[in-house]
């Protein structure tokens, strides 16, 4: 089948605006091209556009621990506290956590998200400083926690017993030798940048509807997470090599269950392992990861034993069912293996309009000043142009009524809206649904 059409016909039915893939069997590039538009103007997604990288970062970061573990540097039974004597969780729960614990989100860390997104701090300063007060999971019988926070923890590791900023030395170490001169990581004007950069958009029943770039920032203390940008013929030199070199389960190693229960027939229970998730597709071993952020969704997928993987970057908002469609179906399609049917809840097509904007706050609503907490940093409401607003660490958010007339603060990059309930002098604020709402008390 011609692959080419196979992924635009799938395109269109996602009302993906823009896509990039590449498709490799046994060694040979089968595919490698892009689909529909990078921008508002319509100019055409290459090959050689970019797009941010989401959580597929971590398959570097995997790989670079994984290659100090193979150089003797480091034993994947090492506790983080080993290598970072500084590392610690709430109520001594980071004590015993291994590297192994980290690569595979065995940790009580929920994902408190907003703690660093505009990471204010360097990674370094941050984990000593704000890490062991953010609040953990009460239950403990989940073992799978994802977190973005432990992935950041391993990159200091790495830069750590390297000697060297963890940036520089996936560029080095891992980028350089395979080839990819248009990944790195992403800085503050990322959008800007480089002129073949794809812009973020949200599906919607009218069509795309552009989006502001989100927060970036040279050397984001969350880099090893989530902050990487690149192309796809670079992702194919990656998956290439990975299929030459990746090692998903060390031996001795467990890999982490994540959910025995999947949403079709064809895919055995997920599990991770070394920075990446691992199924079966048809009974055939399949390792991929996943990466969303706002206005973007990618996949990398490994079939190993069929010497087959495929990378597909799009500047969709929050369209993981539809990228891992597409992947799933031309992986089958390769490698003779039915693709499975739409699982429940998965549909075509744009997804729900979201809700509207805050309306002006009265006064008095939210006291102006500076509100702390030591997990999350300052936040600050001021009065600018006769208008109420907050700075979240340092950056200008939102602060109104929603439909309600309850207050609530926004980070409209993100279509992220939180209540905010006044409880004497502090402030209450549901950042964390794992855990009770934050407390920030007046400075």
């Amino acid at each position: 089948m011609d692959l080419s059409a196979l992924i635009e016909s799938r395109r269109n039915a996602h009302a993906l605006p823009g896509l990039a893939a590449a498709v490799l069997r046994e060694g040979r590039v089968e595919l490698q091209a892009g689909f529909g538009k990078r921008d508002a103007a319509g100019a055409p997604v290459t090959a050689e556009t970019r797009f941010p990288l989401a959580s597929c970062t971590k398959t570097f970061t995997a790989a670079a621990v994984a290659a100090q573990v193979k150089a003797g540097r480091l034993c994947w039974r090492d506790r983080i506290r080993d290598v970072l004597p500084e590392f610690a969780l709430a109520g001594g729960a980071g004590d015993t956590l291994t590297l192994w614990d980290a690569i595979t989100h065995r940790g009580p860390l929920p994902p408190h998200t907003w703690a660093w997104v505009y990471g204010e701090l360097d990674r370094s300063t941050w984990i000593r400083r704000r890490l062991p007060h953010l609040a953990l999971f009460e239950k403990k019988e989940e073992p799978h926690r994802y977190s973005n926070i432990l992935y950041a923890v391993l990159g200091e590791v790495v830069e750590r017993v390297s000697g060297r900023p963890f940036e520089e030395h996936v560029v080095e170490s891992l980028l350089r030798p395979a080839g990819m001169t248009r990944t790195g990581f992403l800085t503050e004007n990322w959008l800007e940048a480089d002129p073949d950069t794809a812009a973020p958009f949200r599906r919607e029943a009218g069509g795309a509807v552009a989006l502001p770039a989100f927060h970036a920032a040279e050397r984001h203390l969350i880099n090893p997470a989530s902050e990487m940008i690149g192309t796809v013929a670079d992702a194919a030199r990656w998956l290439e090599d990975r299929l030459r070199n990746v090692e998903l389960l060390p031996e001795g190693l467990e890999a982490c269950l994540v959910n025995p229960k999947r949403p079709h027939p064809s895919l055995g229970e997920l599990r991770y392992g070394c920075g990446w998730r691992m199924e079966t597709f048809q009974g055939e071993l399949h390792a991929f990861h996943t990466g969303q952020c706002t206005g973007y969704t990618c996949v990398f997928g490994l079939l190993p034993r069929r010497g087959i993987a495929m990378a597909i970057l799009s500047n969709a908002d929050g369209a993981v069912d539809a990228v891992q469609d597409v992947a799933y179906r031309v992986m089958g399609t390769l490698a003779g293996l039915e693709p499975p049917d739409a699982w429940p809840g998965f549909e075509t097509g744009p997804p729900k309009p979201v809700r509207t904007g805050l309306r002006v706050a009265a006064e008095g609503v939210f006291p102006e000043g500076v509100y702390a907490n030591e997990g999350y940093g300052e936040l600050e409401f001021v009065k600018i142009d006769g208008r109420l607003h907050a700075h979240l660490q340092g950056r200008l958010i939102s602060a109104g009524l929603d439909a309600e007339g309850a207050p609530h603060i926004e980070l409209p990059a993100y279509r992220a809206r939180f209540p905010v309930t006044r409880e004497g002098g502090a402030l209450l604020i549901p950042f964390e649904l794992a855990v009770p709402p934050i407390r920030f008390g007046r400075v």
